[in-house]
């Protein structure tokens, strides 16, 4: 029997598929798709992992035309991954990557209104993982609906697992900023220097999409976008433009 552990899973499969598209590399993410697809039809593969990254690679397939904002084509495959998602598990790997990309799937489909998700039903999937099971994606998305939804309580929880559990690295620092940013507004408590440190964390087009879709529009709401903040985001984008 082919033995793939969680934890190559992890760093051969899903993290650099996710990095693909945070980096809007297609070429990138679609080597890793068939490589995914390639140990999963392995007759060899254990079921329960098999399950289980056939059920990633079900959800970035629906993720990737989210990524390319090909709305028609998400439209398309949204019920396909929710389908997917929803199958009978066959071992505790695939069990918990279930519970976890369901809620993920569930989350986009509301904020792209394919499918409504009410704050009861969130807080009942939400309720499915136990906080050991929570890793950073989760909660970046818990925290996204938290706050489009102006539940307090979850975007407590996030931050809280943030300050408690962030990693150092650069590259944790845009999560672990907007996270306060959230925190601070949804409590009528942000200031202009927090909204700088947030578009100072800015790493990649993914980010500053966030930024302009998700918490603008609250940040413009509550005055906090000074003149000197509307240059620095436009720097920063055409900085990232440059980049590309």
């Amino acid at each position: 029997m082919l033995s793939y552990s969680r934890a190559q899973w992890y760093v051969d499969l899903m993290d650099p598929m996710a990095e693909a598209l945070n980096q809007l590399d297609v070429n990138r993410f679609n080597e890793l798709h068939a490589r995914a697809l390639a140990i999963i039809s392995a007759e060899e593969m254990d079921r329960d992992m098999a399950d289980a990254i056939d059920m990633v690679v079900s959800y970035l397939g629906f993720l990737r035309h989210v990524a390319f904002r090909e709305a028609g084509k998400a439209e398309l495959e949204y019920p396909l991954a929710r389908e997917r998602l929803l199958r009978r598990t066959h071992g505790p790997e695939s069990d918990l990557t279930r519970r976890r990309y369901y809620l993920q799937l569930r989350i986009i489909a509301d904020n792209m209104k394919l499918e409504p998700l009410q704050i009861s039903e969130f807080r009942c999937l939400f309720s499915d993982l136990d906080f050991h099971e929570m890793h950073t994606e989760q909660w970046y998305f818990a925290s996204n609906f938290a706050f489009r939804h102006n539940d307090i309580e979850t975007i407590s929880r996030a931050y809280e697992q943030f300050l408690l559990y962030r990693d150092e690295h650069d590259n944790e620092l845009f999560q672990w900023v907007r996270l306060s940013v959230m925190y601070r507004l949804l409590r009528q408590e942000a200031q202009p220097r927090h909204v700088e440190k947030l578009l100072l964390s800015i790493r990649t087009s993914a980010n500053a999409r966030e930024v302009r879709a998700l918490l603008l529009p609250e940040i413009k709401r509550q005055q906090l976008m000074t003149a000197e903040l509307e240059a620095l985001l436009e720097r920063t984008m055409d900085q990232l433009d440059m980049a590309r």
